[in-house]
Protein backbone atom coordinates (compact mmCIF):
# COMPACT_ATOMS: atom_id res chain seq x y z
CA UNK A 1 0.00 0.00 0.00
CA UNK A 2 1.36 3.65 -1.13
CA UNK A 3 1.01 6.34 1.18
CA UNK A 4 1.54 9.66 0.05
CA UNK A 5 1.95 12.64 2.41
CA UNK A 6 1.61 16.21 0.41
CA UNK A 7 3.06 18.06 3.16
CA UNK A 8 5.84 16.69 5.67
CA UNK A 9 6.97 18.29 8.39
CA UNK A 10 9.64 16.01 10.15
CA UNK A 11 10.84 13.88 13.24
CA UNK A 12 8.70 14.78 16.43
CA UNK A 13 10.16 11.70 18.10
CA UNK A 14 9.45 13.14 21.73
CA UNK A 15 5.34 13.25 21.05
CA UNK A 16 3.30 10.67 22.10
CA UNK A 17 2.84 9.06 18.17
CA UNK A 18 -1.19 9.14 18.95
CA UNK A 19 -0.98 12.80 19.30
CA UNK A 20 1.11 13.49 16.31
CA UNK A 21 -0.36 15.53 13.81
CA UNK A 22 -0.70 14.08 10.36
CA UNK A 23 2.67 15.48 9.03
CA UNK A 24 5.12 14.57 11.70
CA UNK A 25 6.89 11.31 11.96
CA UNK A 26 8.16 9.66 15.11
CA UNK A 27 10.95 8.56 13.33
CA UNK A 28 12.55 9.77 9.62
CA UNK A 29 15.77 7.84 8.47
CA UNK A 30 16.86 8.27 5.05
CA UNK A 31 14.14 10.47 3.81
CA UNK A 32 14.58 13.98 1.79
CA UNK A 33 12.01 16.75 2.79
CA UNK A 34 13.17 19.73 1.70
CA UNK A 35 10.81 20.37 -0.99
CA UNK A 36 8.26 20.04 2.16
CA UNK A 37 6.79 16.83 0.74
CA UNK A 38 7.79 13.50 2.02
CA UNK A 39 10.65 11.38 -0.84
CA UNK A 40 13.72 9.09 -1.27
CA UNK A 41 16.95 10.25 -0.36
CA UNK A 42 19.96 8.55 -2.43
CA UNK A 43 22.79 7.84 0.16
CA UNK A 44 25.46 6.41 -1.79
CA UNK A 45 28.64 5.69 -1.00
CA UNK A 46 31.69 7.90 0.21
CA UNK A 47 35.07 6.86 0.76
CA UNK A 48 36.54 7.41 3.74
CA UNK A 49 40.31 9.33 3.86
CA UNK A 50 43.00 6.93 5.72
CA UNK A 51 45.69 9.25 7.96
CA UNK A 52 48.59 7.22 8.87
CA UNK A 53 51.07 8.30 11.59
CA UNK A 54 48.29 10.38 13.48
CA UNK A 55 49.87 11.97 16.36
CA UNK A 56 48.47 9.85 19.28
CA UNK A 57 48.30 13.42 21.76
CA UNK A 58 46.28 14.81 18.85
CA UNK A 59 42.56 16.57 20.27
CA UNK A 60 40.56 17.76 17.39
CA UNK A 61 40.46 17.34 13.67
CA UNK A 62 39.43 20.04 11.21
CA UNK A 63 38.42 19.98 7.45
CA UNK A 64 38.90 23.18 6.03
CA UNK A 65 36.94 22.92 2.75
CA UNK A 66 34.91 20.04 0.21
CA UNK A 67 38.45 18.49 0.13
CA UNK A 68 40.56 15.81 1.88
CA UNK A 69 42.86 18.29 3.41
CA UNK A 70 42.61 17.79 7.35
CA UNK A 71 44.31 20.02 9.90
CA UNK A 72 45.30 18.82 13.46
CA UNK A 73 45.58 20.05 16.49
CA UNK A 74 47.42 18.59 19.89
CA UNK A 75 47.81 22.18 21.51
CA UNK A 76 44.05 22.02 23.33
CA UNK A 77 40.17 21.90 21.96
CA UNK A 78 39.64 23.69 19.02
CA UNK A 79 36.58 26.24 19.55
CA UNK A 80 35.39 26.53 16.10
CA UNK A 81 35.64 24.92 12.89
CA UNK A 82 38.05 25.39 9.80
CA UNK A 83 37.04 27.16 6.71
CA UNK A 84 39.22 28.80 3.30
CA UNK A 85 39.20 32.11 2.30
CA UNK A 86 36.10 33.76 1.50
CA UNK A 87 37.99 34.74 -1.79
CA UNK A 88 38.67 31.08 -2.60
CA UNK A 89 39.47 29.78 -4.68
CA UNK A 90 41.14 32.76 -6.29
CA UNK A 91 42.86 32.75 -2.99
CA UNK A 92 46.58 32.51 -4.11
CA UNK A 93 48.04 32.33 -0.54
CA UNK A 94 45.51 29.33 0.08
CA UNK A 95 44.55 31.31 3.82
CA UNK A 96 42.29 28.95 5.93
CA UNK A 97 41.17 30.51 9.15
CA UNK A 98 40.22 28.75 12.73
CA UNK A 99 39.86 29.42 15.99
CA UNK A 100 42.24 27.54 19.02
CA UNK A 101 43.38 27.58 22.55
CA UNK A 102 45.46 30.56 21.37
CA UNK A 103 42.20 32.62 20.09
CA UNK A 104 41.01 33.45 16.51
CA UNK A 105 44.04 32.14 13.69
CA UNK A 106 45.30 31.74 10.34
CA UNK A 107 47.50 29.58 8.15
CA UNK A 108 48.40 29.75 4.32
CA UNK A 109 48.94 26.54 1.86
CA UNK A 110 52.61 26.88 2.42
CA UNK A 111 52.21 25.65 6.11
CA UNK A 112 49.99 22.48 5.37
CA UNK A 113 49.80 20.37 2.38
CA UNK A 114 46.61 20.42 0.65
CA UNK A 115 45.05 17.51 0.17
CA UNK A 116 46.49 15.79 2.96
CA UNK A 117 47.29 15.49 6.81
CA UNK A 118 48.98 18.54 8.90
CA UNK A 119 49.40 18.57 12.77
CA UNK A 120 49.85 21.89 14.37
CA UNK A 121 50.29 23.53 11.19
CA UNK A 122 52.44 27.42 12.06
CA UNK A 123 49.59 29.97 12.37
CA UNK A 124 49.60 33.57 12.72
CA UNK A 125 47.28 35.68 14.51
CA UNK A 126 44.30 36.85 12.64
CA UNK A 127 44.44 40.88 12.43
CA UNK A 128 46.79 43.19 12.51
CA UNK A 129 46.73 45.89 15.05
CA UNK A 130 46.98 49.55 14.41
CA UNK A 131 50.60 51.22 15.00
CA UNK A 132 50.75 52.39 18.57
CA UNK A 133 53.22 55.61 17.44
CA UNK A 134 52.38 58.71 15.16
CA UNK A 135 54.74 59.72 12.32
CA UNK A 136 57.15 62.18 13.36
CA UNK A 137 57.12 64.77 10.65
CA UNK A 138 60.31 67.01 9.86
CA UNK A 139 60.52 70.39 8.25
CA UNK A 140 59.48 70.44 4.55
CA UNK A 141 62.42 71.38 2.31
CA UNK A 142 61.44 73.36 -0.63
CA UNK A 143 63.01 76.42 -3.12
CA UNK A 144 60.90 78.87 -4.12
CA UNK A 145 61.70 80.50 -7.55
CA UNK A 146 61.90 84.41 -7.36
CA UNK A 147 58.99 84.95 -9.88
CA UNK A 148 56.63 82.48 -7.69
CA UNK A 149 54.80 82.74 -4.48
CA UNK A 150 54.15 79.52 -2.60
CA UNK A 151 50.53 78.47 -1.99
CA UNK A 152 50.89 77.16 0.82
CA UNK A 153 48.55 74.33 2.31
CA UNK A 154 48.44 72.60 5.83
CA UNK A 155 49.37 68.44 5.64
CA UNK A 156 49.25 66.00 8.12
CA UNK A 157 50.61 62.32 7.89
CA UNK A 158 49.02 58.81 9.28
CA UNK A 159 50.46 55.27 8.29
CA UNK A 160 48.66 51.62 8.54
CA UNK A 161 51.18 48.12 8.23
CA UNK A 162 49.83 45.78 5.55
CA UNK A 163 51.60 42.39 5.90
CA UNK A 164 52.21 40.26 2.57
CA UNK A 165 48.60 38.60 2.21
CA UNK A 166 47.39 42.31 2.21
CA UNK A 167 45.76 42.15 5.51
CA UNK A 168 45.65 46.19 6.79
CA UNK A 169 45.29 47.81 10.21
CA UNK A 170 43.09 50.53 11.00
CA UNK A 171 45.71 54.34 10.72
CA UNK A 172 47.90 55.72 13.86
CA UNK A 173 46.78 58.80 15.23
CA UNK A 174 47.60 61.87 13.04
CA UNK A 175 51.25 63.34 13.16
CA UNK A 176 51.55 67.22 13.76
CA UNK A 177 50.56 69.74 11.12
CA UNK A 178 53.37 71.19 8.68
CA UNK A 179 52.53 73.55 5.70
CA UNK A 180 54.00 72.33 2.28
CA UNK A 181 53.61 74.05 -1.07
CA UNK A 182 51.12 73.62 -3.73
CA UNK A 183 52.53 74.95 -6.69
CA UNK A 184 56.36 73.88 -6.56
CA UNK A 185 58.65 70.81 -5.28
CA UNK A 186 59.06 70.17 -1.91
CA UNK A 187 60.04 67.34 0.59
CA UNK A 188 59.28 66.21 3.58
CA UNK A 189 61.10 64.10 6.35
CA UNK A 190 59.40 60.95 7.92
CA UNK A 191 60.36 58.93 10.92
CA UNK A 192 58.87 56.17 12.18
CA UNK A 193 59.35 54.50 15.62
CA UNK A 194 60.14 50.66 15.66
CA UNK A 195 57.36 48.50 16.53
CA UNK A 196 56.98 44.31 17.15
CA UNK A 197 54.21 42.60 16.48
CA UNK A 198 54.43 39.47 18.15
CA UNK A 199 53.06 36.25 16.42
CA UNK A 200 52.00 38.20 13.40
CA UNK A 201 54.45 36.99 9.94
CA UNK A 202 56.14 40.48 8.91
CA UNK A 203 58.07 38.80 6.23
CA UNK A 204 56.98 41.67 3.04
CA UNK A 205 54.93 43.49 5.18
CA UNK A 206 55.05 47.24 4.86
CA UNK A 207 53.89 50.54 6.60
CA UNK A 208 51.32 52.18 3.72
CA UNK A 209 51.88 56.27 4.54
CA UNK A 210 48.86 58.00 3.88
CA UNK A 211 48.66 61.99 3.43
CA UNK A 212 45.36 64.73 4.20
CA UNK A 213 45.15 68.11 2.86
CA UNK A 214 43.67 70.97 4.85
CA UNK A 215 43.05 73.20 2.34
CA UNK A 216 39.45 74.00 2.82
CA UNK A 217 37.88 71.66 0.51
CA UNK A 218 38.98 68.12 1.65
CA UNK A 219 40.75 65.99 4.23
CA UNK A 220 40.58 62.63 3.30
CA UNK A 221 43.37 60.73 3.75
CA UNK A 222 45.13 59.46 0.43
CA UNK A 223 47.94 57.16 -0.40
CA UNK A 224 51.27 58.38 -0.20
CA UNK A 225 53.56 55.09 -0.61
CA UNK A 226 54.57 51.99 1.31
CA UNK A 227 57.61 51.97 3.15
CA UNK A 228 59.21 48.39 4.00
CA UNK A 229 58.19 47.77 7.57
CA UNK A 230 61.81 47.87 8.92
CA UNK A 231 62.70 51.25 7.45
CA UNK A 232 62.95 53.92 10.49
CA UNK A 233 62.66 57.02 8.04
CA UNK A 234 61.20 57.89 4.44
CA UNK A 235 61.09 61.09 2.44
CA UNK A 236 57.49 62.12 0.77
CA UNK A 237 58.00 63.81 -2.72
CA UNK A 238 54.82 63.42 -4.00
CA UNK A 239 53.49 66.41 -5.05
CA UNK A 240 50.57 67.87 -4.09
CA UNK A 241 47.45 66.81 -6.10
CA UNK A 242 49.70 63.66 -7.22
CA UNK A 243 48.70 61.30 -4.20
CA UNK A 244 46.31 57.66 -4.84
CA UNK A 245 43.33 55.91 -3.21
CA UNK A 246 42.18 57.30 0.20
CA UNK A 247 42.03 55.33 2.90
CA UNK A 248 39.85 52.50 3.50
CA UNK A 249 41.14 50.76 7.06
CA UNK A 250 39.19 53.34 9.68
CA UNK A 251 38.02 50.82 11.90
CA UNK A 252 39.87 47.64 10.72
CA UNK A 253 40.97 46.13 14.53
CA UNK A 254 41.83 42.95 14.77
CA UNK A 255 39.08 40.75 16.27
CA UNK A 256 38.88 40.21 20.38
CA UNK A 257 41.50 37.64 21.42
CA UNK A 258 39.57 35.19 23.26
CA UNK A 259 36.73 35.00 20.26
CA UNK A 260 35.52 31.68 19.76
CA UNK A 261 33.72 29.21 17.54
CA UNK A 262 34.76 31.84 14.09
CA UNK A 263 32.09 30.60 10.67
CA UNK A 264 31.50 32.03 7.47
CA UNK A 265 28.09 33.50 6.92
CA UNK A 266 26.79 33.48 3.41
CA UNK A 267 29.98 33.45 2.15
CA UNK A 268 30.41 37.20 2.77
CA UNK A 269 31.52 37.77 6.01
CA UNK A 270 32.70 35.88 9.51
CA UNK A 271 30.72 36.16 12.91
CA UNK A 272 32.23 35.06 16.44
CA UNK A 273 31.90 35.58 19.64
CA UNK A 274 33.12 36.34 22.97
CA UNK A 275 30.65 35.75 26.26
CA UNK A 276 27.03 37.56 25.07
CA UNK A 277 28.88 39.80 22.24
CA UNK A 278 28.13 38.24 18.87
CA UNK A 279 30.74 39.97 16.42
CA UNK A 280 31.38 40.39 12.81
CA UNK A 281 33.95 40.85 10.47
CA UNK A 282 33.84 43.19 7.76
CA UNK A 283 32.26 42.21 4.38
CA UNK A 284 34.79 39.46 2.98
CA UNK A 285 37.49 40.29 5.41
CA UNK A 286 38.26 37.55 7.96
CA UNK A 287 40.87 39.91 9.75
CA UNK A 288 39.37 43.26 10.57
CA UNK A 289 36.56 43.14 12.84
CA UNK A 290 34.61 46.90 13.11
CA UNK A 291 33.83 47.52 16.54
CA UNK A 292 30.49 49.19 14.79
CA UNK A 293 29.66 44.92 14.15
CA UNK A 294 29.73 43.98 17.55
CA UNK A 295 26.34 43.27 19.49
CA UNK A 296 25.64 42.21 23.12
CA UNK A 297 22.65 39.81 24.08
CA UNK A 298 20.56 39.08 27.00
CA UNK A 299 21.83 35.89 27.16
CA UNK A 300 25.89 34.32 27.33
CA UNK A 301 26.10 32.95 23.80
CA UNK A 302 27.02 28.91 23.81
CA UNK A 303 27.34 28.51 19.97
CA UNK A 304 26.55 29.88 16.51
CA UNK A 305 25.11 27.90 13.19
CA UNK A 306 25.15 29.20 10.12
CA UNK A 307 22.23 28.58 7.30
CA UNK A 308 21.80 29.16 3.59
CA UNK A 309 20.60 32.77 4.85
CA UNK A 310 21.74 33.79 7.98
CA UNK A 311 23.02 32.87 11.10
CA UNK A 312 21.49 31.30 14.34
CA UNK A 313 23.27 32.26 17.88
CA UNK A 314 21.83 29.67 20.42
CA UNK A 315 22.53 30.75 23.87
CA UNK A 316 21.89 29.78 27.60
CA UNK A 317 18.58 31.55 27.36
CA UNK A 318 16.73 32.48 24.19
CA UNK A 319 18.19 31.70 20.64
CA UNK A 320 18.70 34.89 18.54
CA UNK A 321 18.25 34.72 14.60
CA UNK A 322 20.27 37.23 12.76
CA UNK A 323 19.38 37.75 8.70
CA UNK A 324 21.54 39.19 5.79
CA UNK A 325 24.38 38.77 3.88
CA UNK A 326 25.79 41.96 4.92
CA UNK A 327 27.21 42.35 8.29
CA UNK A 328 25.86 45.92 8.64
CA UNK A 329 22.43 44.54 8.89
CA UNK A 330 22.94 41.39 10.00
CA UNK A 331 21.20 43.03 13.73
CA UNK A 332 19.97 39.54 15.98
CA UNK A 333 16.55 39.18 16.77
CA UNK A 334 15.51 37.36 19.94
CA UNK A 335 13.31 34.78 19.13
CA UNK A 336 10.03 33.95 20.96
CA UNK A 337 11.22 30.53 22.16
CA UNK A 338 12.81 29.38 25.02
CA UNK A 339 14.90 26.86 23.87
CA UNK A 340 18.52 27.39 26.25
CA UNK A 341 21.64 25.51 24.65
CA UNK A 342 23.81 23.10 26.12
CA UNK A 343 26.78 22.19 24.02
CA UNK A 344 27.94 23.80 20.77
CA UNK A 345 28.80 20.62 18.97
CA UNK A 346 25.21 19.59 19.44
CA UNK A 347 24.14 22.43 17.02
CA UNK A 348 23.75 20.80 13.76
CA UNK A 349 21.89 22.19 10.18
CA UNK A 350 19.48 19.76 9.44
Amino acid sequence: MKIALSEFGGMAPKIEPRRLADKLATLAQNVSFESGALGLMPIGTVLSTVFNALNPNTRSILRPASGDTRLAFTTGETTGEAFASLMAPSDKWGRVYFTDMFGPRFTVAENYTPGGLKTDPISYKLGIPAPKFQITVGTPVFTTPADVVPDLVKIAYICTFVDKFGHESAPCSPSTIVSIPANIPFTVPLFFVAESLPQTNLSGAVRRVYRAAFDGSTSAWQFVADVPFASTNFTDAVQFGDEAEELVSTDWVPPPSDLKQMVPVASNYVAGFVGNLVCYSAFRLPHAWPESYRFPLKYDIVGLKQTQNGLLIATNGKPYWAFGPDPAAAVPAELDANHPCLSAKSMVDM
